[in-house]
């Protein structure tokens, strides 16, 4: 982005990176730039007569894979016109996936749509024999997610009696105690639901998914009580998910329901 639009390059160093202490330490996690066309309109609601509009009228969209091969021959077909309307994490629940709130399970698209600030976590002290949850509040910014709808790849990933659709960098928490992305997930592995108890993975399927992905967030100091459940199983919140998977796991290590012994 900076090599073909120079004119963003100040604002994406700027805001490159979201800093927050994790255990007493500063970690900083990597924000996306989201492009697109910004656009008034009138509104007789809005204050001043107008608001503000997000579009991507061109469809643009960039090529992860060939800027991956050689960013330094990637193609500049960036829009003149467009510029940073978002910066966001990494990607998240589609919608409709259900979370467990203090209120019930509910679609995580819902429960935005009703701003509930609290999720159900795990406390610091539960194990893998003593599935113990917590009510925890969401930091102020609630949904993390993108202003407007766009084309996300996601993962469905399904056991015997369930599934969770994700985005590929989700992680997601197995029977060994061990943390690991969606797309590094393969069929055989467990996931660990809520009782603790494993589901094997029975098959995988890759799909497009136009909308907003969200996650969540929560205020708690020790990283296990970022962990929430979605969909009956255990999972990263939106700090875990940006953390590298290889420090999240070195965090977790520190309590009993991940042992050293139990990691692959």
């Amino acid at each position: 982005v900076i090599r073909c639009a120079p004119q963003l390059a100040e604002d994406i160093i700027k805001n490159k990176y979201m800093n927050r202490i994790v255990e007493g330490k500063l970690e900083q996690t990597l924000l996306y730039p989201v492009l697109g066309k910004e656009d008034w309109i009138p509104d007789a609601n809005s204050e001043g007569g107008r608001k503000i509009v997000y579009s991507n009228p061109l469809n643009y969209q960039i090529n992860v894979a060939t800027v991956a091969k050689d960013p330094s021959v990637a193609p500049c077909d960036i829009p003149s016109d467009y510029k940073i309307i978002a910066f966001c994490g990494s990607g998240c629940f589609t919608p409709d996936q259900e979370v467990w709130f203090p209120q019930g399970v509910m679609a995580i698209g819902a429960a935005e749509q009703l701003q509930i600030k609290s999720v159900m976590s795990l406390t610091d002290d539960a194990n893998f024999s003593d599935m113990k949850f917590q009510v925890s509040q969401l930091t102020p910014s609630l949904y993390i997610q993108t202003k407007k709808p766009q084309q996300e790849q996601v993962l469905k990933l399904m056991t015997l009696h369930k599934s969770v659709t994700v985005t590929p960098n989700h992680p997601m928490l197995l029977s060994t105690g061990e943390m690991k992305r969606a797309d590094e997930i393969i069929v055989g592995d467990a996931l660990l639901n809520i009782d603790g108890q494993p589901e094997a993975v029975m098959a995988i399927e890759e799909s497009q998914f136009f909308g907003k992905v969200l996650n969540v967030e929560t205020q708690e100091d020790k990283l296990q009580s970022h962990i929430i459940a979605a969909q009956g199983f255990l999972t990263g919140d939106f700090l875990i998910q940006n953390l590298q998977i290889k420090n999240a796991n070195r965090f977790l290590l520190r309590n009993s329901l991940f042992p050293t012994k139990q990691l692959k």
